[in-house]
């Protein structure tokens, strides 16, 4: 996990431009693509992790992906 908003010497559109080049580059080049944004520290009490895990294994992320 890393922070990418409120920091010294980024722009507040840093995160919308990096996801506008993924997709970009997904639909470009007929690639598929899976992106989810999850607040961490508004929701880190509530996220059913083991069902994270679950999708995600399932869906084919390696572990490093997994926390």
């Amino acid at each position: 996990m890393s922070q990418t908003a409120f920091l010294l010497g980024r722009n507040i559109l840093d995160g919308v431009v990096m996801l506008n080049e993924l997709v970009n580059f997904a639909s470009r080049y007929g690639k598929s693509c899976f992106m989810f944004k999850i607040e961490f520290e508004k929701v880190y009490n509530f996220i059913k992790w083991g069902f994270l895990d679950y999708t995600l294994g399932r869906l084919g992320f390696d572990l490093i992906w997994q926390g």
